[in-house]
């Protein structure tokens, strides 16, 4: 039966802060959906001569949703280190990459990063079961789809 380094469950949320003192990735832990959309818009210019279209700047939006977790790690994040992020408006480098343990092929680590912030946070606590939360990240700069300079 052959491996496959690029299960779903492998692939994560990190991010690490921009500005200021070096930092290191932290993982947005007890994720339970993890989605990444990379898109451009197309223009639509109608003349007397006929449409034109014109494709324009990618753009990226990384999103999920978790299950708070109280006590996380110190290259850990959950619900509250997000909420603070958020309100505070801190720009962050964010990452939807593969962690899969052993050799993982060149391209297949870094799905989606760039340079955003955490644009939605909504906490959901419903009557019986786990205080989860959806969150949103929004990649304003340039989006990188390879594994250049990763560290």
């Amino acid at each position: 039966m052959a491996t496959n380094d690029f299960l779903a469950n492998n692939v994560v949320f990190q991010y690490k802060l921009v500005a200021g003192v070096a930092s290191t990735w932290k993982t947005l832990v007890c994720e339970t959906d993890l989605n990444g959309t990379l898109s451009s818009d197309v223009s639509t210019l109608v003349t007397k001569c006929g449409q034109i279209k014109a494709l324009g700047v990618p753009g990226a939006t990384i999103n999920g949703t978790g299950a708070a977790n109280t006590a996380p790690t110190s290259a850990q994040a959950s619900l509250a280190a997000v909420l603070d992020l958020c309100n505070a408006q801190t720009q962050l480098e964010g990452r939807m990459v593969n962690l899969a343990v052993g050799s993982v092929a060149t391209g297949a680590a870094v799905l989606i990063r760039g340079i955003g912030y955490f644009t939605n946070v909504a906490p959901k606590a419903p009557a019986a079961g786990s205080l989860t939360f959806d969150w949103t990240f929004e990649i304003t700069g340039t989006v990188d789809t390879t594994e250049a300079d990763e560290s």
